[in-house]
């Protein structure tokens, strides 16, 4: 390690700064760590779900366990490409001691610690261990504690967002009919609170889902740690300081050099020349000897400008303490002004007290001006029926009498997206009129749903579910349902017209 040959600037930072700082190395290289990772991680956890494939309820639990073991992959890369060197998938992938290394401890004990990726670092970077690596951590520790939890939760709360976030995707673009029927069955019979087994379209789908989230949020977390690590390095042992001296020392050493063979080149002009350009020579070298001078000056003076830095600065404070014992007259004037200032401090919270007391005594007073003005007013909601939602008319006028039979003979005839938006329509209009449920017309078909959720009858929920689905899937992605399908939805239709009717 050569701090000269370091491609980030090191100086004392903040913990968030520091954070900031190893995400940005990580950002620098995530294309490359992508690769790496690609090459090392997947095809590990593509093993574990090969070996644990009898139990599919474990695939993400052991891939989420063997975390410490991927984050090795990024700290690899960083740690190497902190100092100038980036280095080879070949070398990553012939380097199984940097891998296999306290990988017991990082599996078990150490496991959930939250400061995994701010102290993985001290085990595999500088080989410590025992009572040596026992005495760094508890140094590093002092400063960045309680950050580490705070980067563990936001990127662990990240990893769940994106792993939902990419099964929801995939649920809606439903690339496969097979996937969709077997999720929709699964779902139909959940809704029922028939339980059924989990498919395994599901463990694979949050798995995927879940090892995508990982890699995407993985290298930033392990980057954020090694930022902390760098700055805690940087404070306890003064990274910055050396780093300075370093390059006023090879600065020094370059002059001096260079001093010197201007010394030998005058002596051999002076041998060579007249007494008067001998003595232009002396001249000359007399003035290469006072720079020569300043120059060995010059780290008296690097010296006092780092001391000047405000990490350097020394702060004071003077603290006044009255004293009660004693029988001189500074004891005295001390004791009285303790005396006034705890009379000063009864009086204040006398105030405080009774103010209190007048503001609860004024609340209770006039509580029935609150009461009516809140509860009141909110215990009694009102609400219009809708007439149109989502821009379909739901009036009863609009519907014919028999809506099961009329969208059947639509279906019949042709017309697929009008028999569904009868069966459809019918149903909101049921709920809205019968029910008097609170449908707006803003309402969306998910928000329609959940207005149905407070109906008796779960049959008639589990209907408007099951329509419901059928109803954005013709309308949104055009796939209709077959004749079957349509026919036992128009058999099963739960609602009345002429019960909405009276």
């Amino acid at each position: 390690m050569k701090l000269e040959d370091v491609s980030a600037e090191i100086r004392p930072r903040t913990s968030w700064e520091a954070i900031d700082l190893g995400m940005a190395l990580a950002r620098r290289d995530y294309g490359f760590i992508m690769l790496a990772w690609a090459c090392t991680a997947l095809p590990f956890c593509a093993l574990l779900v090969c070996l644990l494939q009898a139990w599919p309820s474990l695939w993400a639990i052991a891939i989420f366990w063997f975390k410490p073991l991927y984050d090795r992959v990024p700290l690899f890369i960083l740690s190497r490409s902190l100092f100038g060197t980036r280095p080879r998938l070949r070398e990553i992938l012939g380097s199984p001691k940097f891998f296999i290394g306290m990988l017991i401890g990082d599996l078990t004990w150490r496991r959930f610690s939250p400061a995994r990726s701010y102290l993985m670092p001290v085990g595999l970077l500088e080989g410590l261990s025992g009572k040596p690596r026992s005495t760094r951590v508890s140094i590093l520790n002092r400063e960045a504690d309680a950050h580490t939890t705070s980067l563990i939760t936001a990127c662990a709360l990240f990893e769940v967002a994106i792993a939902f976030g990419f099964i929801g995707l995939l649920v809606i673009l439903n690339p496969s009919p097979a996937i969709g029927a077997e999720l929709e069955d699964w779902m139909a019979g959940f809704e029922m609170e028939e339980f059924s087994p989990i498919p395994n379209i599901v463990y694979y789908l949050f798995t995927a889902a879940y090892f995508l989230a990982i890699s995407l949020v993985e290298p930033f977390y392990v980057g954020g740690g090694f930022g902390m690590y760098v700055n805690g390095r940087t404070q306890s042992e003064g990274w910055d300081l050396e780093l300075k001296f370093r390059q006023l020392e090879s600065r020094l050493v370059a002059r001096v050099t260079k001093t010197i063979t201007i010394i030998l080149l005058s002596t051999l002009l002076i041998a060579s020349t007249s007494p008067g350009q001998a003595q232009d020579a002396i001249l000359d070298l007399e003035t290469e000897l006072t720079q020569t001078e300043e120059i060995d000056s010059a780290p008296k003076t690097v010296a006092e400008k780092i001391l000047e830095q405000p990490e350097f600065e020394v702060h004071s404070r003077t603290q006044e303490k009255w004293d009660w014992k004693g029988n001189n007259r500074e004891s005295n004037r001390g004791g009285g002004v303790g005396f006034f200032q705890i009379l000063g401090n009864f009086f204040f919270w006398l105030v405080v007290v009774a103010a209190i007391g007048g503001l609860a005594y004024w609340i209770y007073t006039y509580r029935h001006v609150f009461l009516n003005r809140s509860f009141k007013r909110s215990s009694t909601p009102s609400h219009s029926r809708a007439t149109t939602v989502m821009g379909m008319d739901v009036r009863t006028e609009s519907l014919p009498d028999n809506i099961a039979q009329a969208a059947w003979d639509a279906w019949t005839a042709g017309q697929r997206q009008e028999a569904l938006s009868l069966l459809y329509r019918g149903s909101i209009s049921w709920m809205v009129v019968r029910e008097n449920l609170p449908i707006i017309e803003s309402d969306t078909e998910f928000d329609c749903i959940q207005r149905a959720e407070a109906l008796t009858d779960r049959q008639m929920v589990a209907y408007f579910s099951q329509l419901t689905d059928r109803w954005t899937s013709a309308a949104y992605g055009k796939l209709w349902p077959d004749d079957a399908t349509v026919e036992l939805l128009c058999k099963d239709w739960p609602f009345h017209q002429k019960e909405a009717s009276s």
